[in-house]
C-alpha cells in the first residue's frame, strides 16, 4: 500500500448497504420496494397518534391494502427494555417477512430490535439484557423499510438500535450489521407538519451527529465528505424554520442535511456529546436534541487540536470560533423557546458530580479523540448548567 499523502490515507474504506431514496414523494415508492422484496406478512411499527396526525396513515394504508398487515402502535419515546421484551411477545408467532417501520428515531429502532429478537427466546428482560453489547447472536432475517418522519436520529441508516433500561438508569444499543434497514424512504413531506420545536430539536440532533462524526476517531475523508455537506444544510434548514414562507424548504434541508449526517456517523459512531447527553435524558427527560446540543461548543473546544480540517468544518458551521457556534445554537433554540441550561431542567448542583461518573459510555466517550477525564466533564456540566 502506497504511504499517506498530504495527512490523507491511501484507501479509505467506507460501507453502508441502505438503500436510501430520498425527496419529497419518494413515500410512494413504497409499493415498488414492497415488490422487489417479495413481501407478504408485513409488520408496520408507527407512532399511536402521531402516525395518524401527521397524515401518514392516509397516505400509507392505500399503497398497503393488499397485504396481510399486523400494527405495532404502542411505542413510547425511548423505548424500554420492557417495552421491547413485550412487542416480541406479541409479534414473535407471526413469521413476517417484512418490516416497516415510520415514525421517529424510537420507532426505527424498536423495528430493528424486534428484529434482533426475533430469532431468539427471550422470557424476561435479563434474557435481552444479555444480547445487549455483543454481535453474538443471529437477527431474524426480516427485510426493514425505515420511513423517518422526522428529520435528525439517522436510524434509517445504521446498524444499531437505542433501547434504554430506566430501571438501571442505562441506555444500550443493541448492534449487528443485519439490523441496517433493507430500505430507507427518507421523504421530507413526511416532515412538513411537525412542530417547530420538534423540528428544532431532532435538527440539532443531526448537527451533533454531523459533527460529531468529523471528528471520531473512525472518521475518514469519505465520512468526513457527508460531515461537512449534513452540517452546513442542517444549519441553513433550522435558520430557515423561522421563516414562514420558507418552511417547506427548511424541511427539505433538515431532511437531506440529516441525511448526510446519517450516511457520516453510520460509519464513525458519536462521541463525548452523546455520552454526555445520555444520563441526562434518562436522569432528567432532558429531550435527545437538546442535550447532546448543550456540550457540542465546550467539546469542539477540547477536539480542536485533532481536527482534521478546522477551516472546513469552521466554514461549513459558519464560525470562527467554538463560542460563536455556542452562540448560534443558543439563539436558534431561544428563538424556538427552549431552554439551554440544566439548572432550567430541574437539575441540582451538587449532583453534577455524580452526573460525569456517569458520562463515560463505551464506545461514545472513547470515540472523542481528545480522552476527557472526569474532572472536565465536570467541569463542562458546570459550565452548562
Amino acid at each position: 500500500m502506497e504511504p499517506p499523502r498530504n495527512g490523507v490515507k491511501a484507501m479509505d474504506v467506507y460501507y453502508n448497504p441502505v438503500r436510501a431514496i430520498w425527496g419529497p414523494g419518494s413515500f410512494a415508492k413504497l409499493e415498488e420496494v414492497l415488490e422487489s422484496l417479495s413481501s407478504k406478512r408485513i409488520a408496520l411499527f408507527c407512532g399511536s397518534r402521531s402516525f395518524k396526525e401527521s397524515g401518514c396513515e392516509e397516505k400509507l394504508l392505500p399503497l398497503i391494502s393488499r397485504y396481510k398487515i399486523v400494527r405495532f402502535d404502542r411505542i413510547p419515546s425511548h423505548p424500554d427494555i420492557s417495552d421491547v421484551l413485550e412487542i416480541h411477545r406479541q409479534a414473535k408467532n407471526y413469521r413476517f417477512d417484512t418490516f416497516i417501520a415510520i415514525g421517529g428515531g424510537s420507532v426505527l429502532d424498536m423495528a430493528k430490535a424486534i428484529k434482533a429478537a426475533s430469532s431468539l427466546d427471550l422470557n424476561s428482560e435479563e434474557d435481552l439484557r444479555k444480547i445487549i453489547g455483543t454481535s453474538d447472536f443471529q437477527p431474524g432475517h426480516e427485510a426493514i423499510v425505515a420511513i423517518p418522519t422526522t428529520s435528525g436520529s439517522g436510524s434509517e441508516l445504521t446498524k444499531w438500535a437505542t433501547v434504554w433500561d430506566k430501571d438501571n438508569q442505562k441506555k444500550y444499543s443493541i448492534d449487528h450489521p443485519a439490523l441496517y434497514p433493507d430500505f430507507a424512504l427518507v421523504d421530507p413531506s413526511l416532515t412538513y407538519s411537525l412542530t417547530l420545536r420538534t423540528s428544532v430539536t431532532s435538527g440539532l440532533d443531526a448537527l451533533c451527529h454531523a459533527v460529531e462524526a468529523y471528528w471520531a476517531k473512525e472518521s475518514n475523508e469519505c465520512s468526513r465528505a457527508f460531515s461537512l455537506t449534513g452540517a452546513s444544510r442542517i444549519l441553513v434548514g433550522l435558520e430557515q424554520l423561522f421563516h414562514q414562507e420558507l418552511k417547506e424548504e427548511a424541511r427539505n434541508n433538515l431532511s437531506l442535511g440529516s441525511l448526510n449526517a446519517g450516511y457520516a456517523f453510520s460509519h464513525t459512531r458519536t462521541t463525548a456529546c452523546h455520552a454526555m447527553a445520555y444520563p441526562l435524558t434518562l436522569r432528567y427527560g432532558i429531550e435527545h436534541g437538546i442535550a447532546v446540543t448543550m456540550t457540542l461548543a465546550s467539546i469542539l473546544l477540547y477536539n480542536l487540536p485533532y481536527l482534521n480540517d478546522q477551516k472546513a468544518l469552521f466554514a461549513a458551521l459558519k464560525i470562527d470560533s467554538p463560542n460563536d457556534l455556542q452562540e448560534r445554537v443558543n439563539s436558534i433554540c431561544s428563538r424556538a423557546g427552549i431552554k439551554t441550561k440544566l439548572r432550567d431542567y430541574g437539575v441540582n448542583k451538587e449532583e453534577l458530580a455524580a452526573i460525569a461518573a456517569e458520562c463515560f459510555t463505551k464506545g461514545r466517550m472513547d470515540n472523542n479523540p481528545y480522552l476527557l477525564t472526569v474532572e472536565e466533564v465536570n467541569h463542562i456540566l458546570h459550565h452548562i448548567y
